[in-house]
């Protein structure tokens, strides 16, 4: 018998756990954004209760204190499907001189990494976001990022900050470091984003997308914000399934992810428009 997928079907498993370590590993939107994982059978809107701040009390000795008033709103967030279809003929799995299943593998991780982050950097760019530094047909300077980060601490928020930009954007960021150090920390510390990792200013993690939106001008909108201001919920990993195809010689894989992005707290984050000098 010839030595073809029918065969040999376990080896497309290989396919399932690369794509899943290839997603993970690339997304920039799994590690900048607060993320929820959804059970199976509890619909395709996670509703995320948001929390209004409370106040503490100065009492005196033997006072005992009002009871504090807490309120919740909700935002929602939408789940559809991320897919990657192929087909491997029996022909040139047999035929290439490299593993056709590893390279597929790597290559539908990074396009359902590539679908999560679109999914969320087009929230950069809408009406939820009313906050925003820069302007259009102009250089993204180290101010702005600075102007943005202060923006949001304003907003008594202590936590990371993190700025995604468009690399053309990031390139100002980046000469204005390799003049100067004063602002900038050489050690990432995010988790698996060295590879775009520009650097720090005033606390904020500077990140660089291609993915990032731009308008008919040249200008782009990138991002300040904090992990809080938006929200990635996903159920599950990525989920495989074959099917032989005898006419064809072949066998059809599909790969798809179950995940959606939206705004959690939108006053968490802070537009970042301008042009690039490149």
């Amino acid at each position: 018998m010839a030595n073809n997928t029918t065969i040999n079907s376990e080896l497309f498993q290989n396919l399932l756990v690369q794509s899943q370590y290839a997603l993970y590993e690339n997304s920039i939107a799994r590690s900048v954004a607060t993320v929820f994982d959804y059970p199976v059978g509890a619909g395709k809107v996670v509703s995320v209760p948001i929390w209004a701040g409370i106040t503490s009390s100065k009492q005196g000795e033997g006072t005992a204190p009002s009871a504090a008033d807490t309120n919740t709103t909700s935002k929602t967030i939408t789940l559809a499907e991320h897919v990657v279809y192929a087909q491997v003929t029996d022909f040139l799995r047999d035929s290439a001189q490299e593993s056709v299943i590893t390279a597929l593998a790597n290559q539908a991780g990074l396009a359902l990494a590539e679908g999560l982050d679109k999914e969320l950097f087009g929230l950069f760019d809408d009406g939820d976001i009313t906050q925003s530094v820069g302007t259009a047909n102009n250089d993204i300077e180290a101010a702005d990022i600075m102007k943005a980060a202060a923006i949001i601490r304003a907003n008594k928020y202590t936590g990371p900050l993190f700025a995604v930009l468009n690399p053309k954007q990031a390139y100002g960021i980046k000469a204005a470091m390799t003049a100067t150090n004063s602002y900038q920390n050489a050690n990432p510390g995010v988790m698996n984003l060295g590879q775009y990792f520009v650097g720090s200013i005033g606390g904020v993690t500077i990140l660089e997308s291609a993915l990032i939106s731009v308008d008919g001008d040249g200008d782009r909108y990138g991002c300040v914000f904090a992990p809080a201001a938006f929200g990635l919920a996903q159920r599950g990993g990525v989920v495989m399934e074959e099917m032989r195809q005898a006419k064809e010689r072949a066998t059809d894989v599909v790969m798809t992810v179950v995940a959606g992005a939206g705004h959690l707290r939108p006053e968490l984050a802070v537009k970042v428009y301008g042009d690039s000098p490149v």
